[in-house]
């Protein structure tokens, strides 16, 4: 939805929105000329401190659509309230949410800061007649048990009338699979990777369904939110994704207080039809990479949720309904992390001569093929530097153990004569796997590698890549090779 002026009409009858004066809303026809065509008109405007959401204000006397919640109930009531625009500060109660449901049909929701079921609709015993009312309906089978899901009196369409000759349809094409990335912040050095490793249900499309969207709340910014950061498409049993979130470039990282990961029923409300076949997912762990850039320097830190050791269950299963009290079950996974700064470390612009060796940590994933180890499936490690022709090559850093499908490794080993070495100055990584070649030969499928080296007190990520896969080690292609940036 882009903000403009529209005339608002109801897709079951074409009806258009209309308010003369006061707090009545009603369905009118636009050719009787003696309700004035200004009354039909509307400026939706995005609102203020909230992204993705809009004000709908009507344009004869610049009154907005209110909607106003119960203080004992914590609830909305149905009537509808035109009032002034409100200061920033309480204006949370003009904001709504226009969403697309496909073929030009628009859905309006109050905007309330929680999830909630309450659409703007027409009401159903007479939104054919003459002059039908308006006003906000609970679609929930508890509170509405009739006509929870009846859709008829939801759907809108918005017409474009900034032409009062014309009006045009703002969109016919029905909503694509794959919503589109929402940034308020300008692309930047500062990013957060978040890497999702599902668990043993794994995340499967459904039309009915909304892709997983994740929200990060960062103090005295607006959220930083990117919508259907799955794409749309399935993520496997035990595969791990990344997902990157651009940061402004004044971020601090310990501003960022909250990432939420949510998935949702389309249209906000569920029937027993979609239950039968609706997805669940078992979210195993999120692994959270900072990349901040404070005076010049880049400081990376690294934070990991999951369930407790030796638990049996996972971070958090995503269910179509929430039906228990459980708190690691539902739609919305809530992370803090006042802690996510606590493992920073800055890479200097260089780094001073000292006798003492480096340390290189190499965290990898295997994927849908196992590495086999023993006597001559195993991993090497090759560094390469920019001023130098000098190769350093550790050997074996899997030990001879054999790396089962999709499981996460990690292993720190003592970087042979690397005492002399500046760690900004390597300029390539290769990974290379020991196999020969022939019939028999050991594949090897990698879905993620994270290296980094430290030494003297400072760290540098070398590499840091996920995919699906980032490289298949077969006879033919025994070795990757990776520029650190």
């Amino acid at each position: 939805m882009k903000p403009g002026r529209y005339h608002i009409r109801l897709a079951e009858n074409n009806k258009t929105v209309y308010c003369q004066g006061g707090n009545t809303i009603t369905l009118q026809e636009t050719s009787d000329t003696s309700l004035g065509s200004q009354n039909f008109l509307w400026d939706v405007k995005a609102s203020r401190g909230q992204p993705g959401s809009f004000i709908i204000q009507k344009v004869s006397n610049l009154q907005c659509l209110t909607f106003k919640i119960n203080p004992s109930t914590n609830t909305i009531y149905e009537d509808t309230w035109m009032e002034p625009q409100m200061p920033l500060a309480k204006s949370i109660t003009q904001s709504f949410q226009i969403m697309s449901v496909g073929n030009g049909n628009y859905t309006i929701q109050p905007n309330n800061g929680k999830d909630n079921e309450v659409y703007f609709a027409a009401k159903m015993s007479n939104m054919n007649s003459s002059a039908g009312d308006l006003q906000f309906e609970n679609k929930n089978q508890n509170a509405n048990p009739t006509t929870y899901n009846n859709t008829s009196n939801i759907y809108f369409k918005f017409f474009n009338a900034q032409i009062a000759a014309s009006s045009v349809v703002v969109s016919t094409i029905a909503r694509p699979l794959q919503s589109p990335t929402v940034f308020v912040a300008p692309p930047s050095d500062n990013k957060i990777d978040l890497d999702f490793k599902t668990g043993n249900d794994d995340l499967d499309p459904k039309d009915f369904m909304e892709g997983v969207k994740v929200t990060l709340k960062i103090r005295n910014k607006p959220d930083l939110v990117k919508e259907n950061v799955n794409e749309s498409k399935n993520w496997p049993n035990n595969s791990v994704r990344r997902v990157t979130i651009n940061l402004p470039a004044d971020a601090v990282c310990t501003d960022i207080y909250e990432i939420i990961v949510s998935r949702k029923i389309k249209n906000g409300f569920a029937n027993n039809m979609t239950a039968i076949v609706g997805d669940n997912w078992n979210l195993q762990k999120i692994t959270v990479n900072t990349r901040i850039k404070v005076g010049g320097n880049i400081k990376s830190g690294t934070m990991d949720y999951m369930s407790p050791s030796g638990s049996s269950f996972p971070l958090y299963r995503f269910i179509y309904e929430n039906r228990d009290s459980d708190s690691n079950t539902g739609n919305s996974l809530t992370l803090r992390t006042s802690n996510i700064c606590s493992s920073q470390n800055s890479t200097p612009a260089s780094t001073t001569t000292s006798t003492t060796n480096a340390n290189l940590t190499c965290i990898i994933g295997t994927g849908g093929d196992n590495l086999e180890g023993g006597g001559n499936n195993n991993v090497t490690i090759r560094i390469m530097f920019k001023s130098s022709a000098k190769i350093i090559t550790i050997r074996n850093i899997n030990g001879n153990a054999k790396w089962n499908n999709f499981t996460e490794n990690t292993v720190t080993k003592i970087v042979p004569n690397s005492a002399d070495i500046d760690i900004n100055d390597i300029k390539e990584i290769e990974v290379r796997h020991t196999g020969g070649g022939g019939m028999t030969a050991d594949n090897w499928d990698v879905d993620k590698i994270k290296i980094s080296i430290s030494k003297d007190g400072n760290n540098k990520v070398l590499v840091d890549r996920i995919d699906k896969p980032i490289h298949r080690f077969t006879g033919d292609t025994r070795g990757k090779k990776f520029l650190v940036e």
